[in-house]
């Protein structure tokens, strides 16, 4: 697939922001290649703030998980394997990752 988007490299990123994979390539006009790390455009909500139930809060922090930035990192999967997390806590934790346009990595 092919898409031409005008604007530079910082814009384009700050465009793509949403993507939950932290990296990418971006090509311009097809000569030049600049990796752009989407880590910096997704902003530093700490967990206590993402308004989720207590428990999902407390699960997510026992495991050591304090901001959006450490969440975005994990699948599905990988969270499912965190101790006292289960898919009531995981439901609740993709649904407000939507209502904030993120979802986890694929």
């Amino acid at each position: 697939m092919r898409i031409v988007i005008e604007a530079t490299p910082e814009e384009f990123a700050a465009m793509l922001s949403k993507l939950t994979n932290p990296k990418f390539e971006v090509r311009i006009d097809n000569t030049e290649s600049t990796a752009v790390n989407l880590n910096k455009y997704i902003p530093d909500v700490e967990i206590d703030s993402m308004n989720l139930t207590v428990r999902s809060t407390d699960t997510l922090k026992a495991a050591g998980l304090t901001n959006l930035r450490q969440l975005l990192h994990y699948t599905e999967n990988e969270l499912l394997k965190t101790p006292n997390l289960g898919r009531k806590s995981l439901n609740e934790i993709k649904t407000k990752l939507s209502e904030m346009g993120y979802a986890f990595k694929q």
